[in-house]
């Protein structure tokens, strides 16, 4: 069955419209590296274009893919490559449920836009949404690193990487 259709996550423009307040950690209740993302995402907020199949999808870096990635969107994804089904959640808006096929690189996604009822099933390369979603993930957290949002120390703590590989 060559019926699969295109997958792609990606930064856009800045979004010049100020929809939200500033994060604030008054009650020094995040971490350094939870208030310095929130701060990087806020500050840098772009509109990013989800493609699922011929549906173009706009969500905005500061809330929608910050709850995802907050959420341990990357431990998803390796859950995904191992064949597990993993779901996935933007904001209020998006709601991504992938189910791999045994044996294939084939995985179906079932996407739910919230508050609507509306759903819709799309089939992929389950390697494609696998590298896409890690591209776009660790796009996102190097440009905080290098923007000093963040440390390169802090998020190998976030995302379980052994520090003791690091040369």
């Amino acid at each position: 069955m060559d019926n699969y259709q295109d997958f792609n996550v990606q930064l856009q423009e800045l979004n010049k419209d100020n929809l939200y307040d500033a994060p604030k950690d008054e009650l020094n209740e995040y971490t350094d590296f939870e208030i310095g993302f929130k701060r990087f995402c806020f500050d840098n907020n772009r509109n990013v274009l989800i493609e699922i199949g011929d549906e173009k999808i706009i969500l905005h870096l500061y809330h929608d893919i910050l709850n995802a990635l907050e959420d341990r969107w990357h431990e998803q994804i390796t859950k995904l490559a191992i064949g597990n089904k993993v779901n996935i959640t933007f904001g209020r808006d998006l709601d991504l449920t992938f189910h791999p096929i045994e044996d294939k690189d084939e995985v179906i996604c079932e996407y739910t836009f919230l508050g609507t009822g509306k759903y819709k099933y799309c089939n992929f390369y389950l390697s494609q949404v696998v590298k896409i979603m890690n591209c776009f993930v660790n796009e996102v957290f190097e440009m905080a690193i290098q923007q000093g949002y963040i440390t390169a120390e802090d998020f190998a703590e976030f995302t379980s990487v052994n520090k003791n590989n690091e040369t």
